[in-house]
């Protein structure tokens, strides 16, 4: 890289943030290159500002050079917004970074300045080419015929593939004493368990393959894994980590209907990793988000797309762009709709049903 070329983060402090409009009020400044930080992880980061600034830098937001604050501003609160900061930093060369004293609600005051502003920021291009809010369950499906059968996919497969072998008892080859061996009692998946504590377990037994994406996308959020589907179709599913890249990760999951129950379960398992956090998840699309952000939205409906953004890098340690966030919103004011209307039409037939049985009520 050549030196006019190297990244270059102007720090603002000592200031303080004044509204309508947006601007950092009185501060210092000091340049610092990124050499000088590149090798530094978020809390190191941090501890480099505040031996800059010399105060403690708590509140910590960057804007891409050239944009007013109310376009680009972002938080810098945590490994995951760090790792976004540096994304920004190599596309667009000169970054600010302010640091907010006062710990004002900065994404409140862009909101109250100019509504909407960000319905109109990193819109329908940004949304459509991240595979990550793509609305499809399969990234890379295999079409079968319509005869395909559970029993021809598993034998077919295994023979392949020496990690599937265990599962055909047919084949006869050396076992890989890496795989794990079944259970003899079939754990159940429990749907209702703090997503956050979900993990792939070998036999465990699914009500169909959904549920079980599910799972390995909460999973994979949880830490930071970076899940793909080898093989994904109605009747099978193999799960890897890392694909393309190397080292490769040994994690690998094949799961099928069982023979004796319509259940869909986790026949082979290698759970172990060798990879390091992303925080751009593949496994994750729109409707993972919605569905989590199902009571936030009840709650607050109005809440914007930058808040979202912040929260969900705050809770869920996940990039998304603000763009990315209209669909999962969409999508979860639709299912709140939905629930709601659903919830008044009972309440109506129980009033009717009360009516006839009593004649004389005014419910």
């Amino acid at each position: 890289m050549a030196e006019t070329d190297t990244p270059v983060v102007e720090v603002w402090y000592n200031g303080m943030f004044i509204k309508k409009p947006l601007i950092y009020f009185d501060p210092d400044k000091k340049e610092i290159m990124y050499a000088d930080f590149r090798e530094m992880g978020y809390a190191e980061f941090i501890a480099h500002l505040n031996v800059i600034t010399r105060r403690i830098c708590k509140d910590v937001y960057y804007c891409p050079d050239g944009q007013t604050l109310c376009q680009g501003l972002a938080a810098l609160h945590n490994e995951c917004d760090y790792h976004e900061f540096h994304e920004c930093l190599h596309e667009k060369k000169k970054v600010n970074l302010y640091v907010d004293h006062m710990h004002e609600p900065l994404f409140d005051w862009i909101e109250m300045e100019e509504p909407g502003i960000e319905d109109d920021t990193n819109s329908k291009a940004d949304e459509d080419v991240d595979s990550m809010l793509i609305d499809k369950d399969c990234w890379e499906h295999e079409v079968d015929d319509e005869d395909f059968s559970m029993k021809r996919a598993t034998t077919t497969i295994q023979n392949k593939d020496r990690f599937l072998n265990k599962l055909c008892p047919n084949v006869e080859e050396e076992e890989d004493s890496n795989v794990e061996q079944l259970p003899h009692v079939y754990p159940v998946h429990n749907s209702e368990q703090q997503w956050d504590e979900m993990a792939p377990v070998l036999g465990m037994k699914f009500t169909n393959p959904t549920e079980l994406k599910q799972c390995l996308t909460n999973y994979d959020v949880k830490h930071g894994y970076d899940l793909w589907y080898e093989k994904n179709d109605k009747n099978r599913l193999l799960v890897k980590c890392c694909k393309d890249k190397e080292p490769s990760c040994p994690f690998r999951l094949w799961a099928s209907w069982m023979q004796e129950e319509r259940t869909f379960q986790i026949k082979s398992l290698k759970s172990s990793h060798n990879c390091g956090r992303v925080f751009k998840i593949g496994l994750v699309n729109y409707k993972w988000i919605g569905k989590q952000y199902f009571n936030v939205l009840l709650e607050n409906p109005r809440l914007s797309l930058r808040k979202m953004k912040a929260q969900i890098s705050s809770t869920y340690n996940i990039i998304v762009s603000i763009g990315q966030c209209r669909n999962p919103k969409k999508f979860a004011l639709s299912e709140i709709e939905g629930t709601l209307k659903e919830h008044y039409s009972r309440l109506w037939d129980y009033g009717i049903e009360i009516k006839r049985a009593n004649p004389g009520s005014t419910v």
